[in-house]
């Protein structure tokens, strides 16, 4: 059996599903872009009139109230959907274990396998894809920005907000 035909529990169209995860995480992916650079031009656009207009300097603002609001929108939607649909497989497995059906299968475990394979991947694709989109958006913030721009602190803001404060 092939590892695609392992992604759904018996009954669900395991393409389907795959299929599903995939456009939840490409939707996550482009949204995240779009609503990163609506804030981030929005906050050049700030200082930029701030400086333009001879008033008060106002500095960029800090990485994490920049990228905050994007990952919120973003990644959230996407965790909440893989973790209704591990409840979905795991209501599924508890309610379909038959003697019969668990009696077919050749190894026991491939059916709790099949039930979490699929929203555990998702879950880790989520996890790599978020860190990764957070540190392009941070190497965005860093190297677009003027330096004069940016407010003391702001590389160790895109470290600390990124790794969540485990290396920075």
């Amino acid at each position: 059996m092939r590892l695609r035909d392992m992604a759904a529990p018996p009954g669900f169209d395991s393409a389907h599903e795959i299929k599903r995860v995939r456009n939840w995480l490409i939707s996550c992916v482009a949204i995240f872009v779009f609503l990163f650079a609506c804030v981030y031009v929005g906050r050049l656009t700030v200082v930029y009139n701030s400086m333009r207009n001879g008033g008060r300097f106002e500095s960029m603002g800090l990485f994490p109230e920049v990228a905050r609001s994007p990952s919120l929108v973003c990644f959230l939607p996407v965790f909440i959907g893989l973790l209704a649909m591990l409840i979905r497989n795991i209501n599924y497995f508890r309610a379909s274990k038959s003697y019969y059906t668990m009696r077919r299968l050749p190894n026991r475990w491939e059916y709790p396998l099949r039930c979490a394979l699929l929203p555990v991947s998702g879950f880790l694709v989520l996890l790599v894809v978020s860190q990764l989109l957070l540190l392009l958006a941070g190497a965005a913030y860093l190297y677009i920005t003027p330096d004069t721009w940016l407010p003391a602190g702001a590389r160790e803001s895109v470290l600390s907000f990124v790794l969540g404060g485990i290396l920075a």
